[in-house]
């Protein structure tokens, strides 16, 4: 009669998880201490029963921190990989046992194989060599030795060239109207600020030393005042002195 094979799978029953989880703890940490030492690698093993109850284990010459930040030096690529070069082993380790486990709950539905995540990354580093070597034609024209590259240059150029003369006509327009409306303001003697580039650049003139005046607010560069005409409001008072 042959073995029976081991369905690896989440047990029923909180006790039956709980007896399996303490007999196992202490052979996954004999094992753990073993492969520490053997290989004298930095190792750490953090389990949870259960109950909540942590269990942590450090090889002899590992310090959790400096393990952590060594982690978390790697590029999320490369834990992927990492991940899956493990649990591929994983799956081969329990093939030879005869357990009947399903890796892709581990993966996930939409997860890559290592050879595939390999083949994809060196499509695009690929990619991004012919990227690169593409931005280089620009700042040296002379590498290139193709009419239709170099006429396609030239057409991109052009149409990047319209889209800054548009660009520059609209900012033009508006800039103009911005100061029509300013100098018409000052014609029909609305006292306002000048609004030059969004900034309101205003300093208030007083006209009578007393509280009884009115006020011209005039910008700090006289060349963007109107010339037309120049408006000067006096106080009653100083028109019966006159």
């Amino acid at each position: 009669m042959g073995r029976v094979k081991l369905k690896i799978k989440r047990l029923e029953g909180y006790s039956n998880r709980q007896v399996t989880y303490s007999k196992r703890r202490t052979g996954i940490l004999k094992k753990a201490k073993e492969l520490s030492i053997l290989c004298d690698i930095h190792i750490i093993l953090l389990m949870f029963s259960p109950t909540g109850k942590p269990t942590l284990f450090l090889g002899e010459r590992s310090n959790i921190e400096e393990v952590i930040e060594k982690f978390a030096q790697l590029t999320p690529q490369e834990r992927a990989k990492r991940k899956l070069e493990s649990l591929e082993a994983l799956k081969k380790t329990f093939q030879k046992l005869d357990h009947d486990v399903n890796i892709q709950n581990f993966l996930g539905a939409t997860s890559q194989s290592v050879e595939e995540m390999t083949n994809e990354v060196s499509m695009l580093e690929a990619h991004l060599t012919e990227v690169h070597k593409r931005l280089s034609y620009w700042s040296n024209p002379d590498k290139i030795d193709n009419i239709e590259h170099l006429t396609q240059m030239e057409d991109s150029l052009r149409e990047s060239i319209e889209r800054i003369r548009i660009h520059k006509g609209n900012f033009g327009k508006h800039h103009l109207m911005s100061l029509e409306c300013a100098n018409q303001v000052f014609q029909n003697g609305i006292p306002m600020p000048i609004m030059i580039g969004g900034v309101q650049e205003a300093q208030p003139i007083t006209w009578l030393p007393n509280n009884e005046n009115q006020q011209m607010l005039l910008h700090n560069e006289p060349k963007f005042l109107p010339h037309r005409r120049h408006m000067v409001v006096l106080s009653s008072d100083l028109l019966s002195d006159m």
